[in-house]
C-alpha cells in the first residue's frame, strides 16, 4: 500500500507492507461488494527512520497498542468494473484507527486489470482518530492511499 500525506509544508510519501484484504467483489454490480482491509501500521515506512518512529509513537499512531487499522466495507455506490477501465465510486464503511471507529464515505477510483483491482482513495483526517504529531498544518488534512488487491471471490 502506498500513501501520501502532507505534514506542515512537506508531502510525506511512504508504504505499508503486509496489507491484507478479504473482499467479495461483484464486478457487474459494485453495490454487492463487501469486505475488510487490515493495514499493519507498524510496517509503515517513509524512508526516514526518525519520522517513522514519531509516526508510530504514542501521540501519533501508537502502533505498540494499536498495531492495525481496519476498514470494514459496507457498500460501494453503483457501477460495474470492466477490464482496463477506471470507475469512480464511493465506499462506505467503518474505519478503525488507534482504537477509534467511525463511519466514513470515501471517494474511490477502481481499475480492473486481470485478476487485480487497483484502488486509489482519499480519506481520513488523522485528527478525528486521535492521531497527533508535530508539523500538522490543518485539521482538514487527508491521506491519499493506493493499493492493489486480488478479490477472494468474484
Amino acid at each position: 500500500m502506498l500513501f501520501e500525506h502532507k505534514v506542515g509544508l512537506v508531502m510525506v510519501r511512504g508504504e505499508i507492507s503486509g496489507v491484507s484484504a478479504q473482499v467479495k467483489l461483484d464486478v457487474a454490480r459494485l453495490t454487492g461488494t463487501t469486505g475488510k482491509v487490515t493495514v499493519p501500521l507498524s510496517d509503515l515506512r517513509t524512508g526516514n527512520g526518525l519520522r517513522d518512529s514519531h509516526a508510530k509513537s504514542g501521540a501519533a499512531l501508537a502502533t505498540d497498542k494499536f498495531p492495525h487499522a481496519t476498514f470494514q466495507l459496507q457498500k460501494l455506490s453503483g457501477g460495474r468494473l470492466k477490464e482496463g477501465q477506471t470507475v469512480a465510486t464511493t465506499a462506505q464503511g467503518q474505519l478503525t484507527v488507534k482504537g477509534v471507529t467511525k463511519t466514513i464515505v470515501a471517494p474511490v477510483k477502481a481499475t480492473l486489470r486481470g485478476d487485480t483491482v487497483q484502488v486509489a482513495t482519499q480519506f481520513i483526517n488523522p485528527h478525528d482518530y486521535g492521531v497527533n504529531y508535530r508539523g500538522t498544518s490543518s485539521p482538514s488534512v487527508t491521506v491519499n492511499v493506493s493499493f492493489d488487491l486480488k478479490p477472494t471471490s468474484r
